[in-house]
């Protein structure tokens, strides 16, 4: 054989073992930090990602809030993006960790997709996350027994005066029996027992919404209003049980639940009544305070593109169609109304952090999950997310020790110790204690 013909012979019999050799697809992923695991449930979200970028990986990475900080100052960071309430978010943008949206997802404005809450998301012009959940106070009247005490529900918005004069129709015996049995809400434990099952939102809520506004006629008015709902009997004590309605046992006309979609409480299988909003502070001046939770990029992301990408499936018409019951709704952040209801009826899908895998959790890819019609009308959601586009998120954080605080002002006040003056006095004390903390 001649030595060319051993030599074409050569090249062919490389040539074929060339093309036989499997060639694999390189894995991408987008790597997002949270501080709590709930955040890590966005399936929806998920979905139109990898069905966009298959052969990408979302990675969800735990981190304790001070680690979190730590990282950012180190400069040393392995995420792209993060989701947390939009307070910290604003934090981290001014601190100059975040990209600004508006520069690198080339759009100008708030996107019209999303509820117009633009106006608590943005910081001076500039959009560091987009809506990823909205969190706020939702209250539920129980239409059954309204019906019972002949009480109606309120109109619309309504305010802690309107409050306060429906307080004052409670407790009744609807069962006549010479027992008072239908209240209008369960009191709030103190750590002062001279002042405990009590309401305490409007104040909580004043000090949240109005940081330092202690000196003003508003801020009076609702002293006087708190003075006048403790001396009515309307609210049954935190520790007396609540069973269905008609029994032997005392029921309460309005319930409360945080970090609820509004359209759970219009939903017989999650409460017994109808959606209420909380009362305002005055009709012509509506908000309803809460907070949202953004996903905001990192300026120095180690995977740019992919981080665009999951971005950009948040404003997808497949995300803004489909919601998910998992998270109880909050994360139904669009003006539209979905066409369905995706659910994970045996929490298979739960993300799983642990400490062998560096708390990490990998989303996995063909999930199934239950998938439904949208069961609620369009007026419902309308209303749901009108609510929700209401939202205040307060630049006021504070804990337990500043309201155990406010209830040792409001304990010899309400006893008639001391007068009004020094009351609010002891309020701005206390105030500035926390502030300057």
């Amino acid at each position: 054989m001649s030595r060319c013909l051993r030599g074409i012979i050569l090249l062919c019999a490389l040539g074929l073992l060339l093309f036989s050799v499997p060639t694999y697809a390189q894995t991408s992923q987008v790597v997002i930090a949270v501080i709590h695991p709930g955040d890590a449930m966005n399936p929806v979200i998920e979905e139109v990602y990898y069905k966009a970028n298959p052969n990408s990986e979302i990675v969800y990475a735990l981190y304790a809030e001070d680690q979190l900080k730590t990282a950012l100052l180190s400069g040393k960071i392995d995420f792209d993006l993060l989701i947390q309430p939009i307070e910290q978010v604003h934090s981290y943008g001014k601190d100059g960790y975040l990209e600004n949206l508006y520069s690198v997802m080339g759009f100008a404005h708030w996107p019209d997709d999303f509820l117009d809450i633009q106006h608590q998301i943005e910081l001076e012009g500039s959009l560091y996350g987009l809506p990823v959940a909205v969190y706020q106070t939702v209250w539920s009247w129980n239409d059954a027994l309204a019906q019972a005490t002949g009480i109606k529900k309120p109109s619309l918005p309504w305010t802690w005066d309107d409050y306060k004069a429906l307080s004052e129709l409670l407790p009744v015996d609807i069962n006549m029996d010479g027992t008072k049995d239908a209240y209008l809400m369960y009191g709030q434990k103190t750590q002062d027992a001279a002042l405990s099952n009590v309401q305490l939102d409007n104040l909580y809520t004043y000090f949240r919404s109005y940081p330092g506004d202690f000196s003003s006629e508003r801020f009076r008015n609702q002293l006087d209003i708190f003075a006048g709902i403790v001396n009515t009997p309307s609210l049954l004590p935190i520790d007396t049980a609540s069973p269905p309605l008609f029994n032997d046992a005392p029921a309460v006309l309005i319930t409360y639940s945080g970090a609820i979609s509004p359209l759970l409480m219009m939903d017989g299988r999650y409460s017994a009544g109808s959606f209420l909003p909380p009362p305002v502070f005055e009709a012509d001046d509506v908000f309803y305070l809460g907070s949202a939770s953004v996903c905001a990029m990192m300026k120095n992301a180690p995977h740019r593109d992919e981080a665009l990408a999951f971005l950009t499936a948040m404003l997808s018409p497949e995300a803004k169609s489909t919601a998910y019951i998992g998270k109880n709704m909050v994360d139904l952040v669009y003006k539209q109304m979905p066409n369905l209801l995706w659910s994970d009826d045996y929490s298979i899908y739960q993300p799983s952090f642990a400490e062998k895998s560096n708390n990490r959790y990998i989303v996995p890819k063909g999930r199934a999950f239950n998938a439904r019609n949208f069961p609620y009308t369009q007026e419902q959601f309308d209303s749901a997310q009108d609510f929700r586009s209401l939202l205040k998120v307060s630049s006021l954080s504070v804990g337990r020790p500043f309201y155990d605080a406010v209830v040792k002002r409001l304990v010899p006040w309400i006893n008639g110790a001391i007068t009004l003056d020094a009351t609010v006095r002891g309020f701005e004390e206390v105030y500035s204690m926390i502030v300057t903390e």
